[in-house]
């Protein structure tokens, strides 16, 4: 028998925040998810893994300046066919 941990915060119509032994998720059924953050000059930062077997920094809601920053050598893919590139080398 295979367990699906769940958890629901606002009860079964709410969040749901599963993990099903390969994949997670965040599944909301009701309203709009919002991400904050409340400290001053502080950022919200999205890694993951660099293609070597570890993680690096993609991009970056930068607090302190108000700007969305993505670090040098990715690529912004645009369209279903990823037929659009915004790439910076640095």
């Amino acid at each position: 028998m295979v367990v699906r941990p769940e958890l629901y915060l606002g009860g079964p119509t709410g969040l749901k925040i599963e993990h099903n032994g390969t994949h997670s998720y965040f599944d909301n059924s009701t309203g709009d998810i919002i991400f904050r953050q409340y400290t001053d000059d502080k950022d919200i930062i999205f890694q993951s893994d660099d293609q070597s077997g570890g993680i690096t920094t993609y991009f970056t809601v930068d607090g302190s300046t108000g700007m969305v920053k993505f670090e040098d050598d990715r690529r912004i893919a645009i369209g279903s066919g990823e037929d659009t590139h915004i790439y910076h080398d640095g």
